[in-house]
């Protein structure tokens, strides 16, 4: 197998190539920019930690970690997908065995009600027609 495997952030470029192999396929600027900020996150954490190979339970390690932050399901979520694309990647390309595995690792449920759709339900925003287009101003 190639020297991506361990995936150790720090060793003679391999992060940029492996953070080129998740975002090559990725149209969305935005969806790019998010999967970018993901993996730079992930590669942080990675450098607080011994040296271990990409695995599930790297990926489960990293979930327990974003959980003690009390980050919000979704941002949970946003920063274990980059990751489930890499492993997806690197399967693709050879480097990794276990990327359907490491793919189905879990993201957070997400729970309640959003704050848009609460401020979308708020009066402000459910105006009459009537009230809106008057000349009072508004």
């Amino acid at each position: 197998m190639p020297d991506l495997v361990p995936l150790r952030p720090q060793a003679d470029g391999a992060e940029e190539r492996l953070k080129a192999l998740v975002l090559k396929g990725i149209a969305s600027a935005h969806t790019r920019r998010a999967y970018e900020t993901g993996l730079d996150q992930f590669s942080a954490w990675l450098r607080t930690r011994p040296p271990q190979p990409f695995s599930k339970e790297l990926l489960a390690e990293y979930r327990a970690s974003l959980l003690e932050l009390n980050l919000s399901a979704s941002t949970i979520n946003l920063r274990l997908s980059p990751l489930r694309r890499l492993a997806r990647e690197m399967e693709n390309n050879n480097l990794l065995d276990l990327g359907t595995a490491i793919e189905r690792t879990r993201g957070v449920k997400q729970q309640g009600k959003s704050r848009c759709r609460a401020a979308l339900k708020s009066r402000i925003l459910f105006r009459p027609l009537k009230m809106l287009h008057s000349n009072r101003g508004f």
